[in-house]
């Protein structure tokens, strides 16, 4: 039997989490486990200042989206480019994501 032993936070080299990995895909039970243990929801990459929450709002997941603002992700925090969580999400036509979180 193999055991992997894997910090909720560890990030990759740019910075990128479990929980951003899990919000990009999509992955809700993914997210609400790592939410539960204890992730940093407003934590950001390296590279682009990316959250959680951004990477949820850019692909659409509002499942996931709404489980991170629920778990008290930070809406306004801005990416590289200064873009909010809210604004990726319009600007990638996802208004149900934008609209969900300013609910």
């Amino acid at each position: 039997m193999r055991v992997c032993i894997l910090k909720v936070d560890e990030p990759t080299f740019d910075g990128t989490t479990p929980l951003m990995i899990a919000a990009s895909e999509g992955f809700d039970e993914c997210v609400a486990l790592l939410i539960d243990r204890g992730a940093r929801v407003d934590a950001q990459r390296s590279r682009d200042r990316h959250s959680a929450l951004v990477l949820a709002c850019y692909h659409g997941h509002l499942d996931v989206a709404s489980a991170l603002l629920e778990a008290g992700a930070t809406h306004d925090l801005t990416t590289s480019e200064s873009d909010t969580a809210l604004e990726v999400a319009a600007a990638n036509g996802h208004y149900e994501v934008r609209r969900k979180a300013l609910a």
